[in-house]
């Protein structure tokens, strides 16, 4: 019998996003309902009833981003397995197989964030930006993290336990993590208030949230006590830790002369603006993008 809540326990070691972890299992749950799958412990079987899964048509109809995310959550639940029962036969070669599986269908179907040029939202306090940015992203399937000024300190990609007296990843390098492992599913940050800390982002990020500069490369520098932290990242010739496609930045502040004012982020970002009039607008990315600025409205 399933026990879903061992499987979540699996999950948690996996990531530390919550939010990817209730996706999967409401993934996994809505496959076993939607088309039958037989559900057990044993390894052999599962991987037959998986396979018989892959080749369903109606399966094989479902769009990208539905392929992906269970591709992925039934490949965890493969390796569940191994840590539960590892001397059942031939697991290697079946792990193997699932993990291509994943692997090709993911080099197949990656996806493009649309905020890879990243957005800066601006407008008056109570104009609504935080929800609307927050509800669009919901609406339009993205994984969300977002940022307030109070959990910033000195780096956002990196933290020091005075435990371990070691660096670690940060939550935002979590979730980077988490977006470079599922490349068929969007991940977007959010940054809310950024220009309480906008000289942190200027150090840390600024070469990760466009594609105007660098040849279209996005990518963040790190010391080298700290770049080991991000060895799941691609790499270019010149040993750039590359930011993946999926992944994309928004940006929410009330001072729009501190956003406009700042060289550095005003020719990485594209601004949007947002009223009180926008309310009764539907949370649809499109939306958003329709409001785009042009770029020389502000060049002087």
């Amino acid at each position: 019998m399933m026990n879903f809540l061992d499987f979540e326990e699996y999950l948690k070691t996996k990531t530390t996003n919550k939010g990817s972890i209730n996706s999967y299992l409401s993934a996994f749950r809505n496959v076993i309902s939607n088309f039958n799958l037989n559900i057990n412990d044993n390894l052999i079987s599962i991987e037959g009833n998986i396979n018989k899964l892959y080749n369903n048509d109606e399966f094989i109809s479902l769009d990208k981003r539905q392929h992906g995310k269970l591709h992925i959550v039934l490949n965890h639940y493969i390796n569940y397995l191994k840590n539960k029962n590892s001397k059942v036969q031939k697991f290697s070669e079946i792990n193997q197989d699932q993990e291509q599986e994943v692997q090709k269908f993911s080099d197949r179907n990656p996806v493009q964030n649309p905020f890879k040029d990243s957005l800066c939202v601006l407008g008056e306090s109570g104009a609504g930006k935080s929800y609307r940015v927050e509800k669009t992203l919901e609406n339009e399937g993205h994984e969300s993290m977002i940022v307030i000024p109070s959990t910033v300190s000195s780096s956002i990609l990196y933290d020091y336990s005075t435990i371990s007296k070691s660096y670690e990843l940060s939550e935002l390098g979590d979730f980077i993590q988490d977006a470079t492992q599922n490349p068929t599913k969007y991940y977007t940050v959010v940054f809310d208030e950024f220009h309480k800390y906008i000289s942190t982002i200027n150090n840390e990020l600024l070469q990760a949230i466009s594609t105007k500069r660098n040849d279209s490369v996005r990518f963040i520098s790190l010391p080298k006590t700290i770049k080991s932290l991000y060895n799941f990242l691609k790499t270019d010739s010149r040993k750039r830790l590359l930011i993946p496609d999926n992944l994309g930045f928004i940006f929410i502040t009330s001072k729009s002369d501190i956003a406009r004012g700042n060289d550095d982020f005003k020719n990485r970002v594209q601004f949007v603006n947002i009223t009180k009039e926008d309310k009764d607008q539907k949370f649809l990315i499109q939306v958003l993008k329709d409001k785009i600025e042009t770029e020389d409205k502000y060049s002087f």
